[in-house]
């Protein structure tokens, strides 16, 4: 697709969207995930539905960020900019911490909950949010009290 778009010389990301077209596909990705969550927690027996619904829900959700990409970045930056710019700094910090704090709260969270789908479904939830949480929480503090060895550690970003 993208040496299409460059052998014709079309400039389609510049293309603007109706508002509506953008809810509608978010509204399309949301129930597709959703039904293929389900199918395969339950472990359907239609592999070719999962796959189908699968590949549904990657594209309508670019469609969907196409098409909404405006009205979010309008939203973002009235209400949330300043906050998302500030925890945005400690992105790095995030992809190099995250890993071993999310394989000891995942098997926590496992440890202590019984082991039917629905745990499952939780920690796939909880243990991405509270690494993040806590990872942003250590960068901030090593940030603040040990700038130079944050700075050391994340190569000064």
């Amino acid at each position: 697709m993208g040496a299409f778009i460059s052998i014709q010389k079309k400039s389609y990301l510049l293309t603007v969207f109706h508002q509506k077209l953008g809810w509608l596909f978010l509204i399309i990705f949301i129930l597709t995930t959703f039904l293929k969550t389900i199918l395969v927690v339950q472990n359907s027996p239609q592999p070719l539905l999962c796959i189908f619904l699968g590949k549904l829900s990657i594209l309508s959700g670019i469609i969907a960020v196409w098409c909404l990409y405006d009205t979010i970045i309008v939203l973002i930056k009235q209400k949330f900019f300043n906050k998302i710019m500030y925890y945005s700094y400690f992105s790095f910090f995030i992809y190099a911490f995250h890993e071993p704090i999310q394989i000891t709260i995942k098997k926590g969270l496992f440890y202590f909950l019984e082991p039917v789908q629905f745990a499952s479904m939780i920690v796939y939830i909880v243990a991405p949010t509270t690494t993040i949480i806590l990872s942003i929480v250590c960068g901030y503090l090593t940030k603040k009290y040990f700038p130079k060895f944050y700075s050391m550690i994340t190569g000064g970003r």
